[in-house]
């Protein structure tokens, strides 16, 4: 089943592409790891996060995670 954090590094994010404009997607996994993706215009688009805001985020929600799974609660993901 994964974790909270796991199941938020698989959500898509949507950015323009710099050199024609049209929309890109990619996981925010991908853009933790620094991979790249290829428009249809054939530029290539290195996805790059700023500071690490998103391996802190998932951190973050895996703890909040453990403390309701320790409060007693039981937590299902929706995708």
């Amino acid at each position: 089943m994964g974790t909270l954090g796991d199941a938020f590094m698989r959500r898509r994010v949507s950015f323009p592409c710099p050199a024609c404009g049209g929309m890109l997607s990619g996981t925010l996994d991908e853009v933790r790891t620094g991979r790249s993706v290829r428009c249809a215009c054939g530029a290539t688009v290195r996805l790059k996060e700023q500071g690490r805001c998103v391996e802190e985020v998932r951190k973050a929600m895996n703890k909040f995670e453990s403390a309701m799974r320790r409060a007693g609660f039981r937590l299902r993901y929706r995708e």
